[in-house]
């Protein structure tokens, strides 16, 4: 385990403070949990978009008329 500082203002501080202070976890606990909720959603972009982008240097790509095609269809189906 290693320890961080964060600066916060303080209407978020209050909030932490009041949440963790009603559910009786810690304001650790919070600031990890989503810390950690936001470093996997932040990973899994780069991911998705580097892999995007590599796929587009070798070619592999949709023309954008074919997936407004899709998604047009796609929306028509689902208001029936």
């Amino acid at each position: 385990m290693t320890t961080k500082s964060i600066r916060i203002d303080q209407e978020l501080g209050d909030r932490l403070s009041k949440l963790a202070k009603e559910t009786g976890r810690s304001q650790s606990w919070y600031i990890r949990k989503a810390l950690t909720e936001f470093l996997s959603q932040e990973e899994w972009m780069t991911e998705a978009i580097q892999d995007g982008i590599k796929q587009a240097g070798q070619g592999k790509i949709v023309p954008h008329d074919d997936v407004k095609k899709k998604w047009h269809g796609k929306r028509k189906n689902s208001l029936d």
